[in-house]
């Protein structure tokens, strides 16, 4: 409600405090996924600048990770943001630990999927999300200076 007579409350929340809201939800949902809230800022914050670029270079912007259904199954899912809902490639996991092989094939569906759309992805937050990274700050270097 926009009422601008005086003695009136008028909620306007500014554009800005909503992508702030939304962005700190999204670091507290993904910090409670990852076990690490630092490590999802870092991630968000990659995302965000990867997004821009994508933008920036008219290219379409590409995330990828795994997720498990309500029965165990583990899937790698490769997000093409085409238009405001993503088109979504789900594709299933063997069961076990992330091998080299698997995490290189992963890579080489992102690698495919990227240049096949004139796509823009941010690799390391792919390896990341996708569980091919058993030691994230390793790829990222200290916690501190992220």
């Amino acid at each position: 409600m926009l009422n601008d007579e005086v003695g009136n409350v008028i909620y306007f929340l500014p554009e800005t405090m909503q992508e702030e809201q939304l962005e700190r939800m999204s670091i507290m949902s993904l910090g409670e996924t990852l076990g690490d809230e630092r490590l999802a800022e870092v991630l968000i914050g990659r995302m965000k600048i990867m997004l821009n670029d994508a933008d920036e270079q008219g290219k379409i912007p590409v995330i990828a990770r795994q997720v498990a259904d309500n029965v165990g199954n583990h899937y790698v899912e490769i997000a093409m943001f085409i238009s405001a809902d993503p088109e979504v490639v789900r594709l299933p996991l063997p069961e076990g630990d992330m091998t080299e092989e698997l995490s290189m094939a992963i890579f080489e569906m992102i690698h495919v999927v990227v240049a096949g759309i004139n796509g823009y992805t941010d690799m390391t937050v792919c390896q990341i999300l996708t569980g091919c990274a058993p030691d994230p700050w390793a790829l990222l270097g200290s916690r501190e200076l992220n």
